[in-house]
């Protein structure tokens, strides 16, 4: 068995807390970086809806699917694209809502 390990400095990725902020390219990355970008949301309704994209290979929700898009052409390499998305049930309230996040992680151009 071979293992093989390998670090992530901080100064290896760069972060954008809110990517529906992000209207041009992303100032203070740097090329082939890890680039992680997050949409967070309040929702009632526990499983969002999604369209493929073809151009990407990924499945992106549908809500935020033009924010997403714009994103990903200013700021993505193409390869080793990806988008997660977290929900979670908010606690100690009357009627059923959901905390949602959705990570796009890919290289910075």
């Amino acid at each position: 068995m071979i293992f093989t390990f390998f670090s992530i400095k901080s100064y290896d990725f760069c972060n954008v807390e809110n990517l529906l902020l992000m209207k041009d390219k992303v100032k203070n990355c740097k090329k082939n970086q890890i680039l992680f970008a997050n949409i967070t949301f309040n929702s009632k309704k526990p499983n969002l809806v999604f369209t493929y994209n073809d151009e990407f290979k990924v499945k992106i929700p549908e809500y935020f699917d033009k924010e997403i898009v714009l994103f990903i052409r200013n700021n993505c390499q193409k390869d080793k694209l990806k988008i997660k998305t977290i929900t979670n049930v908010i606690p100690n309230t009357n009627i059923t809502n959901y905390n949602n996040k959705i990570i796009v992680s890919c290289r910075f151009k």
